[in-house]
């Protein structure tokens, strides 16, 4: 293994307490005062984000199922699907995808867990000790960009009433799940 994921834990641990402290001032100081935003401006900003992330999601998941699971199917057939559910989505509304993620979430969990159980027998305590191997430099990257790509969902919730305490609850929780992963 390499010295660098050896530390990863350490980086998404400092990650973690950054992104939280920068979601508590998004939550204190920007969502407060969304009503002096130019809601053009931000409506485009947020439009130009969300078709990021569409097209990042795409590039993962059509790489990432062309290489270990469907070898052989074009990626076509895989990223069509993707962008009917997306679209179907989209014209569903918020409810729909909160009710879709309140029936996956179970699911994910319980396939965590059979996964956990299933490579248990050939977990150690060698693959987080020695610690601190890699350089100061590299392990501040690592955080920052733990801490980027944490945060920028939270950014989407601009537009929905979320008391802070929740907010940062979830943040909290969906952090710890990673880090345990």
């Amino acid at each position: 293994r390499r010295s660098s994921d050896l530390d990863a834990w350490i980086a998404m641990v400092l990650g973690f307490i950054l992104g939280s402290i920068i979601t508590y001032f998004i939550n204190k100081y920007i969502y407060v005062k969304k009503e002096n935003y130019d809601k053009n401006k931000l409506n485009i900003i947020s439009i130009i984000f969300y078709l990021c992330i569409f097209l990042i999601n795409i590039i993962i998941l059509r790489v990432f199922t062309t290489s270990f699971y469907l070898t052989k199917t074009p990626g076509l057939f895989i990223t069509i699907p993707f962008v009917f559910l997306v679209i179907y989505n989209i014209k569903k509304g918020l409810n729909v995808i909160s009710r879709e993620a309140e029936i996956l979430l179970p699911i994910s969990f319980i396939v965590i867990l059979f996964n956990l159980v299933a490579i248990c027998k050939n977990g150690s305590i060698s693959n987080f000790i020695p610690i601190y191997t890699t350089s100061f430099s590299k392990l501040l990257l690592s955080t920052f960009y733990y801490a980027i790509f944490t945060i920028t969902p939270q950014l989407l919730l601009y537009n929905l009433n979320i008391d802070m305490k929740t907010h940062l609850k979830g943040f909290f929780f969906i952090n710890m799940v990673i880090i345990f992963i």
